[in-house]
């Protein structure tokens, strides 16, 4: 990429829209924050001792609230079993870097690869690369692997994809490099009809998000079957842990999987560090982004780990390049690795059962008090869709709530200006439903 310096207009441009004299002003610091001539007791208290420090870092933690939380919308709070922290945290996995040295990292490449098996077996997909950014990039990654497969720009995506995911698609797309065609989903869900109207021969790919962003469950075959009848391709977004439960992107002929790690062993935070998971069929595997670490034997027939396809601007020639991913995100996909390995497919299958259940759960308690309705009377997941009678009567019910140190629901006006009083609610094994059942009683 070429540098290119601001000039004479941009500058003057920033200047006055910032209302100062010169772009160094930018540079000058308020005396009051910095160390003037390092004379810190001039603005900073005498220290403290190492027991002053304790008693007043205990103040401190005791101001804190427990609050519990029925908000999803991509990023989830599920329990992480401790042998997930006490292996990531340890020196050799904590502290290196993206393992370019085979011979010096076999360690972190032999995880990377049980990391790309283990997504794999998750997604029924030939092929893993070992990670990428979060799933919103992730997206971003998988359409323009359509592009490079098809040599086609039309992209298909229904307005109930992940809203974050849309955005960041968009911004990639600033140069207009894609045709994205947008899809209205009044009902909840895709119609098969209306994908079937929009497909054409310029058409790279359909986007398919399972369960999508309303948590309802789509119809998984019926798109694929349709996406693949008119030779696009056909990109699954997923929830790891719904897989527990629903069909695997492979299950339904899925040329491109791709997903949100978070669920996987590691914590909101926040909202991050995030993991990009995306897998494909081998006969795209060299069009995968990022890294691809692999199984060789060496001269004298021992087994090594190698990183082995880079389709990436650092390790080929520029313009041969699908991709700039820079780093994978090794330590988030060996905490995945690690809560994978520790719960098994019968955890899972567990989890994914309890979401499931309570979701439902909670969807019955407040709809039996009618304190609310369903907006989409479809199956679902852990995530679903109330619309209350207004408005205000939205905010009366959360407010309730947060009283109580309960954070309820996630508002869609902040997505969608037609849904002003519809809350999406996410539940999971975290989520004490007994208590909460107890406090939708009392409601009045």
């Amino acid at each position: 990429m070429d540098f290119i310096p601001d000039i004479k207009d941009d500058i003057e441009q920033l200047r006055s829209f910032l209302n100062i004299q010169d772009v160094n002003d930018l540079l000058k610091i308020d005396p009051l924050i910095y160390l003037k001539k390092f004379e810190s007791h001039s603005i900073l208290p005498e220290g403290l001792s190492e027991k002053e420090v304790m008693n007043e870092a205990s103040l401190l933690q005791n101001k804190n609230r427990s609050i519990e939380y029925y908000i999803g919308g991509g990023i989830y709070h599920h329990y992480i079993p401790a042998m997930v922290d006490e292996i990531s945290s340890r020196s050799e996995f904590y502290t290196s870097y993206t393992p370019y040295q085979p011979e010096l990292s076999q360690g972190y490449l032999q995880a990377m690869f049980e990391y790309q098996s283990v997504i794999s077996r998750l997604t029924s997909m030939e092929v893993s690369n070992s990670s990428l950014y979060d799933g919103a990039t992730a997206l971003v990654e998988a359409v323009n692997m359509a592009f490079n497969i098809t040599r086609k720009n039309e992209i298909i995506i229904p307005s109930n994809i992940n809203p974050h995911y849309l955005n960041v698609l968009k911004t990639y797309n600033i140069s207009n490099r894609f045709q994205l065609n947008f899809v209205p989903t009044p009902e909840g869900i895709v119609s098969a009809d209306d994908i079937r109207t929009r497909i054409s021969d310029n058409t790279a790919a359909v986007v398919l998000q399972n369960p999508n962003f309303f948590g309802l469950v789509e119809d998984v075959n019926s798109i694929s079957r349709l996406v693949k009848e008119k030779g696009a391709l056909l990109i699954a977004v997923f929830y790891p842990l719904s897989l527990g439960l629903l069909k695997s992107p492979g299950d339904y002929d899925t040329d491109i999987a791709i997903g949100e790690g978070q669920s996987l062993g590691l914590y909101p935070s926040f909202g991050g560090p995030l993991l990009g998971i995306i897998a494909t069929k081998k006969k795209y595997m060299r069009k995968l982004p990022g890294r691809l670490v692999g199984m060789t034997n060496d001269s004298d027939d021992n087994k090594g780990f190698v990183l082995t396809l880079q389709a990436r601007e650092q390790h080929i020639r520029r313009k041969m390049a699908f991709s700039n991913i820079c780093s994978n995100q090794a330590l988030c996909a060996l905490r995945s690795l690690l809560y994978c390995s520790a719960m098994g497919e019968e955890g899972l299958r567990n989890v994914a059962l309890i979401n499931y259940s309570r979701a439902h759960k909670v969807a019955r308690l407040i709809t039996d008090k009618k304190i609310a309705k369903l907006k989409f009377n479809l199956p679902f997941f852990n995530e679903f869709v109330l619309e209350f009678s207004s408005e205000k009567e939205m905010s009366r019910f959360r407010n309730y709530l947060k009283k109580q140190n309960v954070l309820f629901g996630l508002p869609l006006i902040k997505y969608y200006k037609e849904y002003n009083k519809d809350l999406l609610v996410s539940t999971t094994e975290m989520n004490d439903t007994d208590r909460l059942k107890d406090l939708i009683v009392q409601f009045k």
